[in-house]
């Protein structure tokens, strides 16, 4: 079982555009999620929602993994370590809801 992600929690990644910025780290945060499922009153996070990031570059990033039983309006509900794609690299939830847990 592994803790949910919710609106506004944390990703952390790694991001490479080829300047000379790069390659950096990436910490995003969940723009999104489903607008009538809640826990402890925050937006639960599905596969497909959308993440603002730091990157000065892009900026925005997307999670691409989530329980395969557990669904959200459909698709599948996002938690802790699953992957997003930060649209320059790639990252991980790394902080969700201390309390809410759902099975793989």
């Amino acid at each position: 079982m592994k803790l949910i992600a919710r609106r506004y929690d944390r990703t952390l990644g790694h991001g490479t555009h080829g300047t000379i910025c790069c390659p950096h780290s990436i910490v995003g945060w969940f723009l999104e999620g489903s607008r009538n499922v809640q826990a402890n009153n925050r937006f639960v996070q599905r596969e497909n929602d959308y993440t603002a990031h730091s990157c000065p570059h892009c900026g925005f990033g997307m999670a691409i993994q989530g329980s395969n039983t557990v669904r959200t309006n459909r698709r599948r509900t996002v938690r802790n370590s699953d992957a997003v794609t930060e649209f320059c690299g790639s990252g991980r939830v790394i902080v969700t809801d201390g309390n809410v847990r759902v099975g793989d």
